[in-house]
């Protein structure tokens, strides 16, 4: 089976994931050059988030500064920001180190269950203890690191819109979204079956290292995560109008257990889950 290198994927590690969370990682916004004053109490964030993987929001991960000790509070809001609708989690977090924390909020409580295409909030505000945020800026014109906007205190987009909070959110898949199924053998003939594609969409279907993460860095699903190292592109397929798809190819050996197969929907930036030759 023939494979090409998908030239607008590369590679990068991820940290290890913390014990306790079980789902799949879903929205990604890079962490990166900026950081933005999460202490202090007179400043109420919310960075929106769009889903691309139905279910259960299992939680969301921030990296922190600041003292041990340093506190703030997390809410979730679903709809779009500014959003003044009701609060479905809302929890007080308290950093137990010094320095620069990855830090995962688990919000299974709330049970929160969200469609691909929904959007939701992450809220912060401290209680003027010395909290901090790691995010993300790029200078207008230029695109920010992810997609959906970032507001401070009311309607409309932080300063020049190019500011993003960064967050690794992880969602517990239950029931609809995009999924792929494999038949066959391996080595040997394989078909891989696309099922809650969006009608008539074009799809990705990716291969790459089991067990791997690649972020990918540009075009139009820029930050979205897969679940493959080293990923590349196998092909192009359409999904129908039921949002189904299919295609099928030879799988050498070398492949068997150790690549898996994944499906990237392009119109939505939906990720299926991942599946073994």
């Amino acid at each position: 089976m023939k494979m090409r290198v998908m030239a607008t994927l590369a590679a990068m590690s991820l940290s290890a994931v913390a014990l306790g969370q079980t789902g799949t990682l879903e929205q990604v916004s890079p962490m990166t050059n900026a950081g933005f004053n999460l202490g202090a109490s007179s400043l109420q964030w919310q960075q929106q988030v769009k889903v691309g993987v139905a279910g259960q929001l299992e939680g969301f991960q921030l990296m922190i500064q600041g003292n041990a000790g340093a506190q703030f509070n997390a809410r979730v809001r679903v709809g779009d920001g500014w959003n003044t609708g009701a609060i479905l989690f809302d929890q007080l977090i308290t950093k137990p180190n010094n320095g620069n924390e990855l830090m995962f909020i688990d919000v299974t409580s709330a049970n929160i269950n969200l469609n691909v295409g929904e959007t939701f909030v992450i809220e912060t505000q401290g209680n003027d203890t010395g909290a901090g945020l790691v995010g993300s800026y790029v200078p207008p014109p230029g695109a920010p690191l992810y997609d959906q906007n970032l507001y401070l205190n009311g309607p409309g987009c932080f300063a020049d819109c190019g500011w993003r909070h960064g967050f690794n959110t992880y969602m517990l898949e239950g029931g609809g979204g995009l999924t792929i199924d494999l038949s066959g053998n391996c080595p040997g003939q394989i078909t891989i079956r696309v099922s809650g594609a969006t009608p008539g969409g074009r799809l990705a279907v990716i291969y790459g290292r089991c067990g791997g993460h690649t972020t990918i860095p540009g075009g139009p699903c820029a930050g979205t995560q897969l679940d493959v190292g080293g990923a590349a592109l196998l092909r192009y397929v359409t999904a129908d109008g039921n949002g189904n798809a299919s295609t099928s190819g030879s799988a050498p050996q070398a492949a068997c257990g150790r690549i898996c197969v994944q499906v990237l929907d392009i119109s939505t930036c939906a990720v299926s889950n991942d599946e073994p030759l």
